[in-house]
């Protein structure tokens, strides 16, 4: 079956009197670039701490002058983000997504970029700042192991969201106590009708249904996925006018914004994966026998002398009173450290 990525979604059908005439407003290159970051940063890395690993989004970004793009995996997602804006060539390890995004926060309007061997320079007329740049290849994310599979997809069912529907998707996952996050479900199903739904609940909790609009009526039976994900990837994409969501019988969820006006240079997809599409990673093993630590010399010179001069003295008592039978049982109280020697059996 075709992919359906190729099909014309109800998103873009907009009739010709509903276009503005008025002209858009440009973007300013720092707003380009933050909103950029938040496209990928589904993590919710924020740059508030050092310490917090668990939220850090690293990213290799590329351009090629005139495009700025990222393709990367996080946890169950992989993603390809880009926007047309003027950028340095190359490739850039960007260790810190929060962070960068927070330096960027403090520049007014428009910013120019300059690379060194390994750093990106932001200048400004009223604030420059200096980025360090981490080596591309340390950032493994896994997203090769799985680009093939990816590729050779194909999508069975489709569904369309307005902007107005994502935002009612929002709502309703907010609607859910904090601590079920994490277990919050989302269930594609269509009625005999042929009317599809999103169900979003939680074991043994309420449920909310949400009607939404069929692109590709070939859904067989229902399709679950984590609804944490899907509320990771929407916050992400706040400015998109909706969502072409696509779905394979092996369980991936794949996800096309469509973005117009002064975010029309923006392009988002993302493919939510199941569970044992996820590319595991091995602990590395150590060899019987060796440590990953060296380990330290810590010991006294003069006290193990004088500890060896005490265990000579009682070997020298033991072996006085063994004489020849060769049978002893050494017992200890607090009283003395003397040996009681125990007839031969």
């Amino acid at each position: 079956m075709a992919n359906t990525n190729t099909k014309t979604s109800t998103l873009n059908s907009n009739s010709k009197s509903s276009e503005k005439e008025t002209k858009v407003t440009e973007l300013s290159s720092v707003q380009k670039l933050k909103y950029f970051i938040g496209m990928y940063n589904i993590k919710g890395d924020t740059g508030s701490s050092s310490k917090d690993t668990k939220c850090v989004s690293p990213s290799v970004w590329k351009s090629d002058g005139k495009k700025l793009s990222v393709a990367s995996r996080y946890d169950n997602v992989c993603l390809t983000t880009s926007v047309d804006t003027k950028f340095p060539k190359g490739e850039f390890g960007i260790q810190e997504s929060g962070r960068l995004n927070k330096m960027l926060g403090c520049v007014p309007s428009d910013i120019s970029v300059t690379k060194t061997s390994n750093q990106l320079k932001f200048n400004s007329g009223k604030l420059n700042f200096n980025y360090h740049l981490v080596n591309p290849e340390s950032i493994d994310d896994g997203m090769d192991e799985i680009v093939e599979e990816l590729t050779d997809t194909s999508y069975e069912a489709s569904i369309s969201l307005t902007k107005e529907d994502i935002e009612t998707f929002l709502k309703v996952c907010s609607s859910f106590p904090s601590d079920l996050k994490e277990s919050m479900v989302v269930k594609v199903w269509k009625n005999k009708g042929g009317n599809y739904y999103l169900d979003v609940f939680n074991t043994n909790s309420h449920k909310m249904s949400i009607p939404v609009t069929v692109e590709n009526d070939e859904l067989n039976g229902t399709i679950t996925f984590n609804a944490n994900s899907w509320v990771n990837i929407f916050s992400s994409n706040t400015k998109s006018n909706g969502c072409l969501i696509d779905f394979s019988d092996d369980g991936i969820c794949q996800m096309v914004f469509s973005y117009s006006d002064e975010y029309s240079g923006f392009n988002s997809t993302y493919n939510v994966l199941p569970s044992d599409m996820i590319p595991v990673v091995e602990e590395e093993t150590e060899e019987e026998g060796t440590s990953s630590e060296e380990l330290q010399d810590t010991s006294d010179p003069k006290s193990d002398r004088i500890g060896q001069e005490v265990l000579d003295k009682v070997a020298s008592k033991i072996s006085d009173k063994l004489g020849d039978t060769g049978v002893f049982d050494v017992s200890v109280n607090d009283e003395t450290l003397e040996p009681e020697l125990v007839e031969g059996v």
